[in-house]
């Protein structure tokens, strides 16, 4: 069943603060650390970030991990990507839906132009700072009080 984002089926809200990120090279991939989520029967997931090099313009990719666990049903989730300026509203945001199984790898090839990062980089990167958050929603109907963790690196 379809929520369109409604946050009575928000399962989990994750926000990574990217320390430094000025520093990052484009041929690097950042990781979270993995976080769990409970009410998505105990599953553990990371967040990626990457450049996407080899086409022009340049992007920025932004994805969604689901590590090895013990859990080997498919998860079927909405998923909404974001960077985040310092009033905490979405400069980027991209969403989708899709069926995880464990070590599955979904998101965005082309989030961002590095481009729009980098002549907006007061907003983007504030302080050498980068946030992220993902969203992540039930494809069910029931609800329930969403989990939340916010994770610095």
């Amino acid at each position: 069943m379809a929520n369109n984002g409604d946050d009575r089926y928000l399962a989990f809200k994750c926000v990574w603060i990217i320390e430094n990120f000025s520093y990052y090279l484009p041929w690097m991939k950042l990781k979270s650390p993995v976080f769990s989520v409970n009410c998505l029967r105990n599953t553990k997931w990371q967040l990626r970030i990457g450049f996407q090099c080899d086409l022009n313009p340049f992007y920025i990719t932004n994805e969604l991990c689901r590590e090895d666990d013990d859990t080997e049903t498919p998860i079927d989730i909405e998923f909404e990507l974001s960077f985040l300026g310092k009033d905490d509203v979405p400069l980027a945001k991209q969403k989708t839906r899709g069926s995880f199984r464990a070590k599955d790898i979904l998101g965005f090839n082309k989030f961002l132009e590095l481009e729009e990062m980098t002549v907006r980089k007061r907003d983007f990167v504030p302080n050498g700072t980068l946030t992220a958050r993902c969203l992540l929603w039930s494809t069910g109907t029931r609800s329930f009080a969403p989990g939340l963790c916010t994770i610095r690196s």
